[in-house]
């Protein structure tokens, strides 16, 4: 099983966002391993045929299989903030995408106890803050070479959202033909519906147009969740500002970067990585 060793504090001297707390990058590594070691398939299954009530355990091991999931995500995240090798992420992603889809399973079973009562819920809510979970799940699969990980990915934030995503749809576009036309509006606004355009444009205009919506990213982003994180009191939570779905563009519209890959929040090695493995 794959897993992610956080990179030492005296080995801690060339991140790739020099914001990066490296207590918080150590903690948040450690998180992620103390879930691997903690929610495994054995003490699920424990948990659930041990307890008087099955359906309280239900509501315990989604819980904590979600946890998992958001750990995952957040640890691949930070190490690539922190400097990790591109190979290490590529080799990890598997398991983020498993978390995802064990959380997805015990998240459908929590629908059918007395506890959800009648109304299901996504497992990414493409309307709130979940959006940046899946942005970053496609992106990433599509950078480090885990193309084939799209149907999954899609299956997760396919499960009881309403409407369909413009952006995420025009990413997996290539890799998974049966999803039909995307739509043409993103579901979560801002910066995202920015991107339609790169797409919608011809090829001599999308360099200029990408270097337009990574000009514009941080403040479009003031919504979203990470937005301002780096600041203090929250540094806890900062995993490092990055565009994964402007270099995910990049490799779908088979864009030339160089104008725009020393802009800030572009991540060029991971586009470089992924162009390699595409």
């Amino acid at each position: 099983m794959a897993t992610l060793n956080p990179i030492p504090e005296s080995a801690f001297y060339n991140p790739r966002d020099s914001r990066l707390d490296t207590k918080a990058y150590i903690d948040l590594i450690n998180d992620a391993i103390e879930s691997q070691k903690l929610i495994t398939d054995e003490n699920i299954v424990k948990r659930i045929e041990e307890s008087p009530d099955r359906n309280e355990a239900i509501v315990a091991v989604m819980g904590g299989t979600r946890q998992k999931a958001w750990d995952y995500l957040a640890a691949i995240h930070v190490h690539y903030s922190a400097g990790g090798s591109l190979d290490d992420l590529r080799d990890f992603f598997p398991e983020v995408v498993s978390s995802w889809k064990v959380f997805a399973k015990y998240h459908v079973m929590f629908h059918g106890t007395p506890n959800a009562g009648t109304r299901k819920v996504p497992h990414l809510d493409l309307y709130d803050w979940d959006y940046w979970s899946a942005i970053r799940l496609t992106s990433l699969a599509i950078l480090l070479g885990r193309a084939s990980l799209l149907r999954s990915i899609a299956t997760l934030w396919d499960y009881e959202n309403d409407d369909m995503d413009g952006l995420l749809e025009r990413l997996v576009a290539p890799y998974l033909s049966h999803r039909g036309a995307p739509p043409g509006k993103c579901t979560r606004h801002l910066p995202y519906s920015k991107a339609l355009k790169i797409f919608d444009a011809p090829a001599d205009e999308r360099v200029t147009l990408m270097s337009s919506y990574l000009d514009a990213w941080y403040k479009a982003s003031r919504h979203e969740p990470y937005y301002e994180s780096h600041t203090q009191g929250r540094i806890h939570n900062y995993l490092g500002y990055w565009s994964f779905e402007a270099a995910a563009i990049s490799i779908v519209l088979d864009i030339d970067d160089a104008e725009f890959r020393d802009k800030p929040f572009y991540p060029a090695d991971l586009a470089d990585f992924g162009r390699r493995q595409n």
